[in-house]
């Protein structure tokens, strides 16, 4: 069986890749719906769900990024979300030993966060696509959680 670090190899990332890890990394979690349509964005779109389904395969079976699944309260799989690995992270930052932004960045949210977090990544899919119609570049976005303002002495830590 070939290590990850091997399987990593085999995928060779293309300029549309990095659009994605990037992708993941501002939303921090992403269906394969709202990664197809963030693409309309990029340098290189994907021209269906299915090609992004079967790139979104391959870079999970290289490690760059993860599937969790969508589950109800009575356990069944309503769909999945795609999230970045430390792997990949480290290869979009171009840094290996980058360390997470957050300490649950990777992780499998909570059940109870789905909603949430599928709704700002509706919000961050209109944004970039709103953007990218008037000619407008999205520069230093700061994913959920990783942004601090302070205010007096109260810190916010807004969605994005």
């Amino acid at each position: 069986m070939a290590s990850k670090k091997s399987s990593r190899k085999q995928v060779q990332l293309q300029p549309r890749d990095y659009d994605l890890l990037d992708f993941l990394y501002c939303a921090t979690s992403a269906t394969t719906m709202h990664i197809c349509r963030a693409s309309a964005a990029w340098r290189q779109p994907f021209a269906s769900l299915d090609r992004t389904q079967r790139r979104l395969k391959a870079l999970r079976r290289a490690g760059w990024v993860r599937r969790y699944p969508y589950r109800t309260a009575s356990g069944l799989i309503t769909g999945y979300y795609y999230k970045l690995t430390i792997a990949g992270y480290r290869e979009l930052v171009q840094d290996t030993h980058a360390q997470p932004p957050t300490q649950r960045f990777f992780a499998q949210m909570a059940e109870g966060n789905y909603r949430h977090d599928w709704y700002l990544t509706e919000v961050i899919v209109h944004t970039l696509l709103s953007a990218q119609r008037r000619s407008i570049r999205v520069a230093n976005f700061r994913p959920q959680g990783t942004a601090v303002i302070q205010h007096g002495e109260e810190l916010l830590r807004p969605d994005a």
